[in-house]
């Protein structure tokens, strides 16, 4: 009698979700966040080192944060608005060709070449190739799968396992940057940057735990059958058609004014993460009190991201969230017009803590939320789509919010 191989997860029909292995997806999901975020938020640190070691303009020094960000995002669905017109999706398809656990473990493998490079190189050319381009684009291949695969494996507690995962950004937010701080004083901006090209390889821990639910395999199968037999009688234009799967989402007007939303919160969001370490020492605080607004900022974000997601899984509260979530976006944008007049580390503190509860319940939401304005089938194939565009939209308001405050400063 042959012995049968066993998978993790269950064989039937969704049988997979809101249970079992899918609770461990859900820690290889925070393991990224964990570590995406944390790196985002030491940026602060390397702009310092970046400043004195390769002696270049703030301008430029700011933007490496912000192309790395970018990179991380916006290519994370399509290549296309950056090279010529519209290309097929770069993580997304490259999950659908292959699977997501071996995209994630691939791009953990990449970043840890981006920064290996940025390490050894004296030149700022090579280090925006080595820390923005390539490192960011190992990025890619990590952040948006996991942001894929809980939709996947959830469905009834979707928005609490979102919420749980993303509760890795604010850990990492509390933890990365002290970890950075001791790494470059002990071993200076080239010791730490190696080093941390090793830290990153633990993405690859987070792809090895992403298997593809099998009832999802076997429909990846029969469409891949059906596919193959129509392969004859399919013509160039239902093929490109098939790439431009996305431009239906467009007709609804409502979900552009949503990915457009993304666009100037992250332009105002995203430089406070590049600037406030070099802000405050501006105002006379040091370094090690400075480190601390993100150790507030995180602690937040761990509490607000945990409880908010229960929250959002309320029957009372499923019907409103829409309208929480918007409030929750003026609120961000708000709190980050008043940095310009804090000049104590009180105010600071204050005003850290305020952005890390209101970007908690900003970000750990905003996949729950696109899956709401993304009103089509389930088996439309939109979703992905979907999701992929609120990161295309945040990417370019990280580059544009980047490139703006680094000429300002």
């Amino acid at each position: 009698m042959r012995k049968e191989c066993k998978n993790p997860i269950d064989t039937n029909d969704k049988g997979h979700q809101d249970k079992g292995w899918a609770w461990v997806v859900v820690f290889g999901a925070f393991l990224i966040h964990f570590l995406t975020a944390g790196c985002e938020k030491s940026f602060s640190l390397w702009y310092i080192e970046v400043l004195e070691v390769f002696s270049t303009n703030s301008a430029t020094a700011a933007s490496l944060g912000g192309i790395c960000a970018a990179v991380r995002l916006i290519l994370g669905r399509y290549f296309v608005l950056i090279l010529l017109t519209f290309v097929a999706p770069v993580s997304v398809m490259l999950c659908d060709k292959f699977t997501i656990q071996i995209v994630v473990i691939l791009g953990g493998v990449i970043s840890s070449i981006g920064l290996l490079i940025s390490s050894m190189t004296s030149s700022p050319t090579v280090l925006f190739i080595g820390f923005g381009l390539i490192y960011g684009f190992g990025l890619t291949l990590v952040f948006t799968p996991a942001l894929v695969v809980c939709t996947v494996y959830f469905e009834k507690r979707r928005a609490t396992a979102l919420s749980l995962s993303l509760t890795g950004a604010g850990f990492g937010a509390f933890v990365v940057p002290q970890v950075v701080a001791q790494l470059l004083y002990r071993y200076g901006y080239r010791g730490a940057m190696l080093i941390m090209s090793a830290f990153v390889l633990h993405y690859c821990i987070s792809g090895a735990v992403f298997f593809t639910p099998i009832s999802d395999r076997r429909r990846k199968q029969n469409s891949q059958k059906e596919d193959l037999s129509s392969t004859v009688t399919t013509s160039c234009f239902n093929k490109l058609k098939s790439k431009l799967l996305f431009i239906e989402l467009f007709r609804d007007p409502w979900f552009a004014l949503f990915i457009l939303s993304f666009v100037f919160n992250m332009m105002g969001s995203g430089p406070v993460t590049t600037l406030i370490i070099h802000y405050s020492e501006e105002y006379g605080i040091e370094l090690s009190t400075s480190l601390f607004l993100f150790a507030i900022e995180g602690g937040v974000q761990v509490l607000a991201r945990s409880l908010s997601g229960l929250l959002f899984d309320l029957k009372t509260v499923k019907k409103v969230r829409g309208i929480v979530w918007c409030a929750d976006i003026i609120a961000s944008g708000t709190i980050v017009c008043f940095f310009a007049l804090a000049k104590t580390f009180a105010g600071l503190a204050i005003l850290m803590s305020f952005r890390g509860l209101f970007l908690a319940i900003y970000i750990s939401h905003q996949t729950l939320m696109t899956c709401d304005m993304c009103n089509k089938p389930k088996d439309s194939g939109l979703l992905p789509h979907a999701i992929g565009m609120t990161q295309l939209s945040k990417g370019f308001g990280i580059l544009l919010g980047a490139m703006f405050s680094g000429e300002l400063i």
